[in-house]
């Protein structure tokens, strides 16, 4: 196990956040490591696990390999900072390129080749995503996979990612030298949306987002109905936040946005869910099945948008939602 910087600078760095789940990483790291091309490491990012991945018996072998750096955090900080930790070693490091990954997912063969390709033949983008195929029994997995997944779908068309659509991290790569130059690339106060607010502050440095079909992670998807909407409720709350900020909540501003978008929830419901839908059915007609739930989801995600609206400090932690002045 290495927790200092190594002496060669790596071609490439995949970033791993980590907090618990440590039979699933032991799983897809082996298979990481088992192809992972020359010249490439992995950073573990420990946001203080209980007991810390360092201790994990099943893990020890894995740890032992010099291509794993391993950090960890004395306190659960999120996975926004876990990145932002693993970035700023990789800036100590001279690394040039970051490929993201989260510990739930299996990577298929070539996964970092395909990412390091990519950015050889387009040097100009600043941010390339890869395809997500979720998996899980049941509805509620395959609604997870449907409404998280709808901008990363495997065997699409290769494509430039604009607005109002974004990329998850799930399945992602960076150019170091184009991102911020910040210590919080990720803004580590989000407790979701850190992808979202990263692609907005790109796109408004003028750099270019694209997603291609490969390479592909495969993602275990949430298969009980209770998860799956917590999950989607948490994103609705930092709506507000991520588009408006949330350092000085106007009230006053507040107020107007939230009867504004209460006069809307159906046309919001209505053309999110057809934005959703659209790349599935171009994909196969029958996912019109399940288009109704979807919609359901989506008047229950746009009243998560209203309680976001109300209390922005429901999307962060609660280390900043207390520093938040009551403007």
């Amino acid at each position: 196990m290495n927790d200092v910087p190594i002496n060669e600078p790596p071609l490439a760095v995949v970033v791993v956040p980590v907090f618990g789940r440590s039979e699933m990483l032991k799983g897809n790291m082996t298979v990481l490591l088992g192809d992972l091309p020359d010249g490439v490491c992995v950073v573990l990012v420990d946001d203080c696990s209980r007991p810390p991945v360092a201790d994990v018996t099943g893990l020890v072998p894995i740890l032992a390999d010099p291509r794993v750096i391993l950090l960890r955090h004395d306190s659960n900080r999120g996975p926004g900072a876990a990145r932002n930790t693993a970035l700023a070693w990789c800036r100590d490091a001279g690394v040039g390129l970051i490929v993201l990954l989260d510990s739930d997912c299996r990577v298929e063969s070539g996964f970092v080749a395909r990412h390091i390709e990519l950015h050889r033949r387009h040097p100009d983008v600043a941010c390339i995503g890869g395809a997500i195929q979720g998996e899980g029994r049941g509805l509620a997995a395959r609604l997870d996979g449907i409404m998280s997944w709808f901008t990363s779908i495997p065997g699409t068309t290769g494509r430039r990612i604009d607005e109002p659509l974004h990329l998850p991290t799930t399945n992602m790569s960076l150019k170091l030298l184009r991102l911020p130059e910040t210590a919080d690339v990720f803004d580590p106060n989000l407790r979701t949306g850190e992808d979202v607010a990263l692609i907005k502050t790109l796109r408004r440095r003028g750099e270019t987002v694209m997603f291609f079909p490969e390479p592909v992670v495969h993602h275990s998807d949430r298969e009980d109905f209770r998860s799956f909407l917590d999950h989607q409720m948490r994103w609705a709350f930092h709506t507000y936040p991520v588009r408006f900020g949330y350092a000085r909540p106007r009230r006053i501003f507040r107020a107007f946005l939230f009867a504004g978008f209460l006069l809307a929830l159906p046309a919001f419901a209505l053309y999110a869910s057809w934005l959703n839908m659209t790349p599935w059915l171009a994909r196969d007609k029958r996912y019109a099945a399940y288009w109704p739930a979807v919609l359901l989801v989506f008047v229950l995600k746009g009243v998560g948008v209203l309680v976001g609206i109300i209390d922005p400090g429901r999307a962060l932690y609660p280390s900043a939602a207390a520093k938040e002045p009551a403007t």
